[in-house]
């Protein structure tokens, strides 16, 4: 996916999906993260595996999946905590376009697989600048959507973005390796699949309506992975 379809649209999460809970303060991600870091030694039990392929007379690396060693853990909704760090009074409010948001995150920062047909929506992102010049908010969403299907893509450098309620306890969920990195995927009993995961020192949030689960694993490796080349198993 080039930088021009990129440049075609962005904008912020179906307000749909989140269920707000008032007064939920649990610290889930730093948690979470604590969790993954902890638990990298798993690394060994990683489910994906490089494999080289031919097409015609060039070879590329494919990697596959196996949809055996993914855990969808069971989820209550998603939260949209009161997590402003902008100051009202000395922080600047600025309205990104996706060339701004490219120029902050990088290409690489988005999905290289997105559900075909699916198509992006809006093109920008409001964040809010601290008066040296750094960012007290740097949440962006990206959303594709095709009827009642959609994928959405949360992300932050500064781990601003919500939250996942789990039904299980925090030290009962199951984590998902791709590659070395840990993602905690879940999905609800209406079959809103969601992935919560860090790469490249950016945090992610994303939610998968009205598709496939593998879907939303695709889309999460492609990130990870840096690749659009993903077979599932």
């Amino acid at each position: 996916m080039d930088l021009k379809t990129f440049e075609a649209a962005m904008g912020m999460i179906s307000d749909g999906y989140y269920a707000e809970a008032a007064g939920y303060r649990k610290k889930r991600r730093k948690n979470m993260i604590l969790k993954l870091c902890a638990a990298a030694c798993a690394a060994c039990l990683a489910l994906v595996s490089p494999a080289a392929f031919e097409s015609g007379e060039t070879e590329s690396e494919a990697f596959s999946i196996s949809l055996d060693s993914v855990s969808f853990n069971s989820i209550e909704g998603i939260v949209s905590l009161d997590y402003a760090r902008y100051d009202p009074l000395e922080d600047t409010e600025l309205l990104w376009d996706m060339g701004s948001i490219m120029d902050y995150y990088g290409k690489d920062a988005f999905p290289s697989y997105i559900s075909e047909g699916l198509v992006m929506q809006n093109g920008q992102a409001y964040v809010y600048q601290k008066p040296d010049g750094g960012m007290s908010e740097d949440t962006v969403t990206v959303r594709w959507q095709l009827d009642e299907k959609e994928m959405s893509v949360e992300m932050s450098s500064l781990g601003i973005v919500k939250d996942c309620i789990y039904l299980s306890p925090e030290s009962e969920t199951q984590t998902t390796y791709i590659g070395k990195t840990g993602v905690l995927f879940g999905r609800n009993e209406n079959g809103v699949c969601t992935a919560e995961f860090e790469s490249g020192g950016i945090d992610y949030l994303m939610v998968a309506r009205g598709l496939e689960p593998l879907e939303l694993v695709k889309t999460a490796a492609s990130v990870i992975l840096k690749t659009d080349e993903i077979k599932i198993e």
